[in-house]
């Protein structure tokens, strides 16, 4: 595992190590390696969080390498963390399903609270995504809709996790979510003493609204729902919905809306973000009502046809490097009309504005789309002569304003000279001349292509007509 470490280095030449305390707290170290605990000989240390640490261990009775959770308890077997340490193995240990880690065995040695389950060798979900860097759309689909049927299962025991995140996900060596961790688990309700009304129980990032409350009565499965909705969102994003210190976190979590996932993926599929939100209602009732509903909408997902997941091609930019995108068509739908601008299957830059490129001018000069108003000088120059740029990204278009009148952007003027994210839908006004809207897709469709087209100037203005045409790329009637 890539997160394991070295015990101390050996002091002795023999026996126990560990010096058990007698009354049910962890044993402490003297310096030695390895620490032999009954049956157990303790080799690496493969995790700590605030409730113990988790060793590499080899089981000399089974002759099989297992996982070894020991608890940090300051108060002994009177700590509620040594309770909360056996709820996690009861709770855990009747679960049967290839995405959930199996507990083996439960129980004291020496004194010494002790939990063993499997050894899985792979890597922490976490380490599979960062900022900047997030999951293909269908293998975090793929991750998701997994993981939702494992829980759906520790459900139908009547057993939540409340703490489900990328840290207590491991990807094993063939690929496979596997879940760990139970130890803040609970039997669906149960009127257990050990979390009682207004305890926060759980990671603040990944809690539901009800946890954060500690509202006891509302946390059940659906709370489970929200925090794999926000794996889901991670895993799409590079990064969780919410983010700051505790209090920041918390005012998020209970008033705000997720930030809109094409501001931080363009392109991403719309069906796909509809999926995730609804998992990350604030209010239990409306989210996904269950795991397997959860995971049956995800499911149905990955079984559709999808007409915007791109492939991937190598490019020239207008500098000249080359480098490799998405294979993605960008599509500039003229609103109120068949008519639409479509770049070429390679084209990086598309430049709109009301100058024309003739026959041999430089790129820098004229425009790729043009648009302006015939028989209108006043409302013509509205439009500036290189009025906006979209360029094509790692990942989809983004488009910036070099207009004087502006350009809006989903209701937004957009800022001058700085690239925003473009996503399939957006609307783009042109000097409140002009609607575009934004079509991406990975499909090449056959649709007849016209030359130069005009259409009517909107009934707010008056007096001439939009003529548009394309000097690289194509004019096209889409009907």
């Amino acid at each position: 595992m890539s997160n394991e470490s070295t015990l101390p280095p050996r002091t002795d030449r023999g026996g126990p190590v560990g010096t058990a305390s007698g009354d049910g707290r962890a044993p402490k170290w003297n310096g030695a390696c390895p620490w032999q605990l009954g049956r157990y000989r303790i080799e690496l240390k493969i995790g700590e969080g605030g409730m113990g640490a988790v060793y590499r261990a080899f089981d000399e009775q089974l002759a099989r390498h297992v996982a070894l959770k020991i608890p940090f308890l300051s108060e002994g077997v009177n700590d509620p963390q040594y309770h909360r340490f056996l709820r996690e193995g009861r709770a855990a240990a009747g679960l049967r399903h290839p995405n959930i880690c199996p507990i083996f065995d439960l129980g004291q040695i020496d004194g010494v609270p002790f939990l063993s389950m499997a050894f899985i060798r792979g890597e922490l979900l976490s380490r599979r995504v960062a900022p900047g860097r997030p999951l293909a759309e269908r293998d975090a689909a793929d991750v998701v809709r997994k993981i939702a049927l494992a829980m759906a299962e520790a459900h139908g025991h009547q057993v939540i996790h409340r703490d489900l995140k990328p840290v207590n996900v491991m990807m094993d060596e063939a690929g496979e979510p596997i879940i760990l961790d139970f130890g803040l688990a609970r039997r669906e309700g149960s009127n257990s003493h050990l979390t009682i009304q207004g305890q926060v129980m759980g990671t603040p990032g990944y809690m539901a609204p009800e946890q954060l409350n500690g509202d006891v009565d509302q946390m059940g499965p659906c709370s489970d729902v929200y925090s794999l909705g926000v794996i889901f969102y991670e895993l799409l994003c590079g990064r969780p919905p919410f983010q700051g210190d505790m209090i920041a976190l918390a005012s998020q979590v209970m008033c705000d809306p997720p930030p809109p996932m094409r501001l931080r993926r363009p392109g991403i599929d719309a069906k796909l973000e509809t999926i995730c939100f609804k998992a990350l209602e604030k209010k239990p009732e409306y989210r996904w009502p269950s795991m397997r509903d959860f995971a049956a909408s995800v499911a149905d997902w990955l079984d559709e046809p999808k007409q915007y997941r791109p492939r991937r091609e190598n490019i020239t930019t207008h500098n000249g490097t080359e480098r490799q995108v998405d294979q993605l068509f960008l599509t500039l739908k003229v609103e109120g009309t068949p008519h639409a601008y479509r770049t070429a299957p390679r084209q990086a830059t598309v430049s709109v504005g009301r100058q024309r490129r003739r026959p041999k001018d430089p790129d820098d000069t004229g425009n790729d789309f043009v648009v302006r108003v015939a028989d209108n000088d006043a409302l013509s120059a509205r439009i500036s002569r290189r009025h906006l740029e979209i360029v094509r990204t790692a990942t989809g278009f983004a488009v910036t304003d070099h207009s004087k009148a502006g350009t809006i952007h989903n209701g937004r003027l957009l800022p001058p000279g700085q690239p925003v994210p473009l996503a399939h839908g957006d609307r783009l006004v042109i000097a409140d001349v002009i609607t575009l809207i934004v079509e991406l897709d990975d499909q090449i469709r056959l649709v007849p292509m016209v030359g130069e087209v005009a259409v009517p100037v909107g009934p707010e203005q008056t007096g001439g007509k939009i003529v548009l045409e394309a000097s690289v790329g194509d004019m096209m009637t889409v009907g």
